[in-house]
């Protein structure tokens, strides 16, 4: 496992951060993606890190497949988030989707 961190950004700059391991760049992107799109009400843009490197979009004829196997990363991630100390956490589609997600566990 290799630890990323995903930026999220709006007008001003940085309006939060997220560190998560992932087994490879594939699928630490797309847990940034579905980060992104928890709290696109509260940020503009992202931007994942792996240490010194920027990571780049690959393109992926398993996208789902890897979706699938990153859910639980995700929201391990989005709990975090909400319980961090930046502005992000304030996502209504950020709470919703969480609710949403532990009304499908129970």
């Amino acid at each position: 496992m290799t630890t990323y961190r995903v930026y999220f950004r709006d007008h001003r700059g940085i309006v939060g951060r997220d560190d998560f391991d992932a087994p490879d760049d594939g699928a630490a992107l797309s847990v940034a993606e579905q980060l992104y799109d928890a709290l696109s009400d509260a940020c503009q843009s992202f931007e994942l890190w792996e240490h010194e490197r920027v990571v780049s979009p690959v393109a992926s004829d398993n996208a789902e497949a890897i979706r699938e196997r990153t859910q639980a990363i995700v929201i391990e991630r989005e709990e975090a988030i909400q319980s961090s100390i930046f502005a992000i956490r304030s996502s209504r589609r950020l709470l919703d989707l969480l609710n949403q997600a532990r009304a499908a566990k129970a």
